[in-house]
């Protein structure tokens, strides 16, 4: 999980796998782009698995540009081919 999911941050509420990708969702995160730096914005994270080694790369972290108290991002989400819909 990375570092910015929290036991409460509901990291895996919402998961789309499309091929070697997954795009997850953490619609908990706290302080993430708030002005008052708290209050479930939210946030979504994009894992590729690497085919030679095996595991799961985080590729990008998420959150909106817009951020705000208890907009809950990342509460739904799609992954599909290039694009990931949050």
């Amino acid at each position: 999980a990375p570092v910015a999911a929290t036991a409460f941050s509901e990291f895996g509420a919402a998961v789309s796998v499309y091929g070697d990708g997954v795009l997850i969702g953490a619609p908990f995160t706290d302080g993430v782009n708030t002005p008052t730096g708290s209050g479930d914005s939210g946030s979504a994270y994009i894992y590729r698995r690497d085919a030679f080694a095996g595991n799961w790369i985080e590729e990008k972290a998420m959150t909106a540009s817009d951020a705000a108290e208890l907009d809950a991002f990342g509460s739904a989400v799609k992954l599909q081919g290039n694009w990931g819909f949050y």
